[in-house]
């Protein structure tokens, strides 16, 4: 999963992209914004980069205290993607069948 970031300032910098995901409906009891990656870029004023996020099976699971297993739920998941978590800048989903 990648995500495009630009420096839009007048000044060289760095952006640490941080990667959340929301569990779909019906999931249990979860934070509504689960850390699941995070990439720091170096950017000259004005320039683009690509922050990449290598998703594990285990990013879209939660810990199921019954089966004592992690679970895939199947629904829609939401995928963040900002500077924290108050700070989303892009917003997408992903499917699980």
């Amino acid at each position: 999963m990648t995500a495009k970031i630009t420096n839009a300032g007048g000044v060289n910098g760095a952006e640490v992209a941080q990667l959340y995901i929301s569990l779909p409906a019906g999931s249990p009891d979860a934070p509504p914004k689960q850390l699941r990656g995070f990439d720091k870029l170096k950017l000259a004023a004005g320039a683009d980069g690509t922050a990449t996020f290598n998703l594990r099976r285990k990013d879209l699971s939660y810990w199921d205290v019954k089966s004592q297993n992690w679970v895939v739920p199947k629904g829609e998941f939401g995928v963040m993607v900002g500077a924290s978590s108050r700070d989303i800048r892009l917003r997408g989903k992903i499917t699980v069948a």
